[in-house]
């Protein structure tokens, strides 16, 4: 390995004293995400991808922020009210939901000013999508259609999108076994003429 050194960047976090365990999925929380109409359908999906360590952060709107924290704390996710300025858009925010506290507090410091290679690793995206975002490997955009492409049509990897489209079809099977419910809702969300 390359001699990376001690990275002071993290230091904060060894002396924070806060929880680095990751939730545990169980089918009461299982039932929470389910019967929450308020979240969309892709929303229930990052929640329960957080749940069984598909990946470590995600967004949900701020839009019903009052149910959202009655949900979270249920769920025991920590998160808070995340936001930048887009040129056109004004202020965006939204709640940035985390899988433990330690990395909810490494977000909150550092959201402005994270590496794409650090938020790839958080979003837990296929390690050569997160080099080809980087500008490391070449990229390829195209996106398959159906509900795998439109869910994770995110950037890929020339060199090894079809080990990634894989990686995102076994997840998304994984959550279907999970959680018939959470996958039939983004079918029938897909299946609306709006989309």
């Amino acid at each position: 390995m390359l001699p990376t050194g001690r990275h002071h960047r993290y230091d904060w976090l060894i002396k924070s004293g806060l929880s680095v365990n990751l939730p545990k999925l169980s089918r009461r929380k299982i039932g929470f995400i389910e019967q929450a109409e308020f979240l969309a359908p892709g929303e229930k999906l990052e929640l329960l991808e957080l749940l069984m360590h598909l990946k470590f952060t995600t967004e949900i709107s701020i839009k019903y922020q009052p149910e959202a924290k009655l949900l979270l704390d249920k769920l025991g996710l920590p998160w808070f009210i995340n936001s930048y300025h887009h040129s056109k858009k004004g202020l965006i925010k939204w709640l940035q939901v985390s899988a433990n506290p330690q990395i909810d507090k490494f977000i909150q410091k550092h959201s402005k000013d994270m590496s794409v290679i650090e938020a790839g690793v958080l979003y837990n995206y296929p390690i050569p999508a997160v080099l080809a975002f980087a500008n490391l490997l070449e990229r390829n955009t195209k996106k398959p259609k159906n509900l795998l492409g439109w869910y994770y049509g995110k950037v890929h990897s020339q060199d090894f999108y079809q080990e990634e489209y894989k990686e995102y079809q076994r997840r998304l099977n994984v959550v279907k076994k999970v959680s018939p419910r959470v996958y039939q809702g983004l079918q029938h969300f897909l299946d609306q003429p709006t989309i």
